[in-house]
């Protein structure tokens, strides 16, 4: 129904005319060129081509999903509750709005797509350009807490979210009316949530719904979501991974705080407290587990979901939404509460 009321009013055309503008695709298609990027997309500018690649994973769900665990393990559960809990809002807002408007991605023959791996979503907003806000708040944290930020962090953060931003640019795979509107729509949800942070980080510190509650939220706003039926899109399943993510901290959050109520509590002190070879081995064991969560969740997800062959796929390798989503649920909500978890392994294995 919003998609209907939307597509009818003002709010799509004005934007498409928006992302379909000559004079941006024109400034998009000379801004490949100055990188070095040919027209049949072979870049003529090594460093600057494995300097975006490198730049785009920082925007990358995986990204987020390995380097939230830091968080937790270096900064304590209230650190990694306000993270996760950004790291959801802006990119399921990205995907929700992206799913109403439906406008395409750049479809111009003068730009060369160098990325395929999200070709079967929509383009605005960018959410990667909208992950990079992240950076922004981790410094404005780090500053409330220890009442003082070194002059680099803020540069840094602005280099962060810049070098995500332009690389969805460099690669074609978004309109510079996209990454605007990234810029615009990640800064709007940055501000709703400085003013909800506190109240909300609270309530899943000293939660009145239980885990169920939780699970429950996540299953039926998955289950709204919308399944393009014309053609397949990976976008469901994106919005599963970070939900699933987001339900396993939470639930794995309220395992802790029942099992190790003074662990959950802690905060933990400087890093120069613990030894570094301490933190590495910490970080190794974290990640191996979080590894392994996903793998066994996920084999026998896709086994109790499409049978004893994973289910069935279509020619091009697309997995069946009904398979696809609640696999991409349960797999990185097991990553999310192994990850909140593995503090409480640590005595036991001497760390």
């Amino acid at each position: 129904m919003a998609a209907a009321v939307v597509k009818a009013g003002w709010i799509r055309p004005l934007v498409l005319r928006l992302v379909l503008s000559p004079r941006a695709t024109a400034a998009l298609a000379r801004f490949q060129r100055v990188c070095g990027v040919r027209e049949d997309g072979t870049p003529s500018n090594p460093l600057l081509h494995h300097f975006f690649h490198f730049a785009t994973n920082l925007g990358d769900e995986a990204f987020y999903a390995s380097i939230m665990p830091l968080c937790c393990w270096l900064g304590g559960y209230p650190l990694a509750l306000e993270m996760i809990c950004m790291f959801m809002l802006q990119l399921v807002a990205g995907q929700v709005v992206k799913e109403i408007l439906q406008l395409p991605r750049p479809r111009d023959d003068r730009i060369a797509v160098l990325e395929h791996h999200y070709a079967t979503e929509y383009g605005f907003p960018s959410t990667h350009t909208m992950s990079g806000y992240l950076a922004f708040h981790f410094v404005a944290l780090l500053s409330e807490r220890h009442a003082a930020s070194h002059p680099l962090l803020f540069p840094a953060a602005l280099l962060f979210a810049l070098s995500i931003s332009t690389s969805r640019l460099y690669l074609g795979v978004h309109s510079v009316a996209d990454v605007a509107g990234g810029v615009v729509l990640g800064w709007g949800v940055l501000q709703a949530w400085q003013g909800l942070r506190h109240a909300a980080v609270e309530a899943l510190l000293h939660p009145t719904a239980g885990p169920g509650a939780v699970a429950a939220v996540v299953a039926a706003f998955l289950f709204l979501f919308p399944r393009p039926a014309a053609q397949w899109s990976s976008a469901p399943g994106t919005t599963a991974v970070i939900l699933g993510v987001w339900t396993g901290v939470t639930l794995g959050c309220s395992l802790v705080r029942g099992l190790a109520p003074s662990t959950f509590a802690s905060v933990p002190g400087s890093l120069a407290s613990t030894p570094a070879p301490v933190h590495v081995l910490r970080a190794l064991v974290g990640y191996l587990g979080m590894l392994l969560a996903k793998v066994l969740v996920k084999a026998l997800a896709r086994r109790a979901l499409g049978g004893p062959d994973g289910g069935p796929v279509d020619a091009q390798g697309h997995v069946p939404y009904g398979v696809d989503v609640p696999t991409k649920l349960w797999s990185y909500g097991a990553v999310g509460a192994a990850a909140v978890g593995m503090p409480l392994l640590w005595p036991l294995l001497g760390l």
